[in-house]
């Protein structure tokens, strides 16, 4: 749901919170819940995180303010679909332990100019070019690409 139909469920002022950041907030009555700008399917928009005693009522609210647009629940495939299209990553899922951000095209945010958790394996990876890439792939059939589909 874009952010200007979500806004009236929250007294937040969701235009303040930039970028990549987060609040607290109320949400649909219900108290501090983590309101972070992220949009990390590429599509932009919120994710909230709350206690369980308040999804039902957080979920019914979206819900309904969506009913005037058609809102649909979906699902982690319309997630991936929506991610990998940008070429978005998500730990656990493209990379991981046995994947290293070289190895999945991510060696433009892998900065070298301090040491850090792994930094001389990578470094090591860089110099010596990776052996494997991950890479995108497009269907040539109606279908959802999902985790571990195919390998280049």
């Amino acid at each position: 749901m874009h952010w200007q139909r979500f806004k009236k469920l929250t007294t937040v002022d969701l235009s303040a919170i930039p970028y990549y950041n987060f609040t607290k907030g109320e949400v649909a009555g219900c108290k501090n819940i983590l309101i972070s700008n992220t949009g990390y399917t590429g599509a932009g928009g919120f994710e909230l995180y709350f206690e369980n005693q308040f999804a039902e009522t957080i979920w019914n609210a979206l819900m309904e303010a969506g009913k005037e647009f058609d809102i649909k629940p979906c699902g982690l495939g319309c997630r991936d679909t929506l991610r990998l299209e940008m070429g978005f990553c998500l730990y656990g899922n493209d990379i991981s332990d046995t994947t290293s951000p070289l190895e999945a095209g991510l060696g433009w945010i892998t900065k070298f100019t301090k040491e850090f958790t792994n930094s001389t394996a990578l470094k090591a990876q860089k110099e010596a070019g990776v052996s494997r890439k991950l890479c995108g792939f497009e269907l040539v059939e109606k279908g959802i690409p999902r985790h571990d589909y195919g390998n280049c």
